[in-house]
């Protein structure tokens, strides 16, 4: 008989440990690539959205008598987070009030903070501003007007976190 060591056939600690510590590493990698994605994706529904209120606004006030609505939304030159409060105007509009909904799902929530609408007392202007998110974070704002139906975005510290802040709520378009 012969007496000998045995070899045990296995992986030791520290293999273990490198493994464990490379997967770590991969998920980290596959997280982070996710969230910017996923904001991406929350930013072109947005845009998608901010089109879709353009173009249904244009709908909306050629068939009312070339105006935006017959009551007020709110007090001239006040802005809303409610954008389809008041029955007669565009943002009451079925399409476009589904447009809202959805960017507000994107956008993180219909609040004030997240969206806001103004709309002139003569009913032929409107702004619509939204803010838009980077990797879960807001780092600016997505403004459309009925005045030329344009998109902005802004990134400066005094307008990247407030809708309000983009709207010229004398003229009703963005700034």
């Amino acid at each position: 008989m012969k007496k000998g060591l045995q070899k045990i056939k296995g992986f030791t600690l520290i293999e273990l440990l490198v493994v464990v510590g490379i997967i770590g590493i991969l998920a980290a990698v596959i997280v982070a690539a996710t969230s910017t994605a996923r904001a991406k994706g929350d930013n072109a529904a947005i845009q998608r959205g901010l089109d879709t209120i353009r173009k249904q606004s244009e709908i909306y006030y050629t068939n009312n008598n070339y105006k935006y609505g017959t009551t007020d939304l709110n007090a001239a030159g006040s802005i809303s987070a409610d954008c389809s409060t008041a029955a007669s105007n565009m943002f009451a509009d079925p399409t476009i009030s589904t447009a809202i909904t959805q960017i507000g799902k994107s956008s993180g929530g219909q609040t004030k903070a997240n969206i806001a609408c103004a709309f002139g007392s003569a009913k032929n202007a409107w702004t619509f501003s939204v803010l838009m998110k980077n990797s879960g974070n807001i780092t600016g704002v997505w403004c459309v007007d009925g005045r030329g139906g344009t998109m902005k975005k802004y990134a400066s510290s005094t307008q990247a976190d407030d809708t309000t802040n983009v709207v010229d709520t004398a003229n009703f378009i963005c700034k």
